[in-house]
């Protein structure tokens, strides 16, 4: 028993997923508009309010993300990062504050991502 007990403390913690737009693409459309709408109903439940992601469907929301993804560059970006990006873009935010924006998310994902490496 003794050595089971050990066993498990040198066991290997299951590594959490990084979610971010690699592991977005990796799943299927139903699954992403699941997720929006668990995400803009987790939302709605910390802030007590709706946030601005109630004014699109988890759909339409779901759609901004996937064509997001599409440029490499942003895959690094975690999901939860890129949501108000693009219910922004879906607001019609200028196309110069949405790049500022963009620019300043990969740039922290880099960082993150640089951090991980070096641990």
């Amino acid at each position: 028993m003794f050595g089971l007990s050990t066993l498990s403390l040198f066991a290997e913690t299951p590594k959490q997923p990084n979610h971010n737009g690699n592991w977005w693409r990796e799943s299927n459309s139903a699954f992403h508009t699941a997720f929006v709408s668990g995400y803009k109903a987790g939302a709605h439940h910390v802030t007590s309010k709706p946030t601005p992601l109630y004014n699109f469907t988890a759909e339409e929301l779901s759609t901004g993300l996937d064509t997001f993804y599409q440029d490499f560059r942003n895959r690094n970006i975690q999901v939860d990062d890129a949501l108000p990006l693009v219910g922004d873009q879906l607001s019609g935010a200028s196309d110069t504050d949405i790049n500022a924006h963009i620019l300043k998310l990969r740039a922290a994902a880099a960082q993150l991502n640089a951090n991980k490496v070096s641990e």
